[in-house]
């Protein structure tokens, strides 16, 4: 049996290699140039020598599944604990906060991550493969690009990316866009990516902070003090407030960015902060503030599942993992259970 998964982010990698191990036929399609989803890392300035972790900074690990995985990582020199100060900055004042987790990034970059999980796959992915559709034709599943392109015919698809965009996907399938549409609320969220020409004294001391008392800006990390990070010059991730990002979500850019660096500059108390180099992301689907009841979607008589940070209690790396794990457990039992009834 072959299948199709749509999204090469944590969720969707995690799906795709567990699917191989239990034998499946397995290709997967991801729109961006390379795997990871918000697992990345953006590479800026001169021979891409400026390297920002623009999407999640860091993660914990609770749950025993993804504590294994994150083992197993650790074990291949993939991921390491960042060891920074975290704490909050509140007025310019920084205030570091004993850490009751180990918080753990992907080495050199979180991009790293991504792309070990793809070492395994059989059938190399598919990058740039933008699916529009995925359409159930007979018995079997057709995946179709934005272009028209019929990437072939498959026994099952999983659908591993934000739920608006997956509601998207499943044109044909109403009662599940309209059920994720009803139960999934994912905010877009600013990035803002800067180099500073001189490291001031007083934001030496942390690693990363989340910023209180500014209408604009939720976190800023130092990306240079994360294990592994080369960068010549200071390399700061700045995330703004999901609040503040809806509401100029259709704004310019470069208004947004010139924004962000202002607030930039008052939250850490240097209202002229020298800023060398800047540049804006924009994550259309960043945070789920309201997740889908279960953990994965699974239709054993269609044969197509849905999986995701934004399913379950998700909401983070550890959530994405989850989702795509036990989607895959899913589709294995039932294909147990469909060959032991053929006995």
């Amino acid at each position: 049996m072959s299948f199709a998964v749509i999204g090469a982010g944590i969720s969707g990698l995690t799906c795709a290699r567990n699917l191989q191990r239990a034998g499946f036929k397995v290709q997967l399609y991801d729109k961006a140039r390379r795997p990871g989803g918000r697992l990345c890392t953006k590479r800026l300035g001169p021979n891409d020598s400026l390297h920002f972790d623009h999407g999640a900074p860091a993660f914990t690990a609770r749950d025993p599944l993804f504590k294994a995985f994150v083992e197993e990582l650790r074990k291949k020199d993939i991921l390491q604990t960042w060891e920074a100060p975290i704490g909050e900055l509140k007025n310019g004042v920084f205030t570091a906060t004993p850490l009751t987790e180990k918080w753990y990034v992907g080495v050199p970059s979180q991009s790293r991550i991504g792309g070990y999980l793809t070492e395994e796959l059989k059938k190399p992915p598919l990058y740039e493969a933008n699916v529009a559709q995925v359409r159930r034709i007979a018995d079997k599943w057709r995946v179709v690009s934005d272009k028209g392109k019929d990437f072939g015919e498959f026994s099952g698809v999983v659908v591993a990316f934000p739920g608006p965009q997956a509601s998207d996907v499943l044109y044909d399938l109403t009662k599940y866009r309209r059920s994720i549409q009803n139960e999934v609320n994912i905010r877009p969220q600013f990035t803002l990516l800067l180099t500073l020409g001189q490291l001031p004294k007083k934001i030496a001391s942390f690693g990363g902070a989340y910023v209180k008392n500014n209408p604009v800006l939720h976190w800023i990390a130092r990306n240079n003090t994360k294990p592994q990070r080369t960068s010549e010059l200071e390399c700061w991730v700045v995330h703004a407030n999901l609040d503040w990002s809806k509401a100029y979500v259709a704004d310019d850019l470069n208004i947004v960015k010139e924004k962000m660096i202002a607030a930039f500059g008052e939250a850490v108390g240097i209202p002229d902060i020298p800023v060398k180099e800047s540049h804006i992301h924009r994550w259309l689907y960043s945070t789920p503030i309201k997740t889908y009841p279960t953990r994965f979607i699974w239709d054993k008589k269609e044969g197509i599942g849905m999986c995701g940070d934004w399913a379950g209690n998700g909401g983070n790396v550890e959530g994405a993992f989850l989702s795509g794990y036990e989607l895959s457990q899913e589709i294995k039992k039932d294909l147990e259970q469909q060959l032991e009834s053929k006995k």
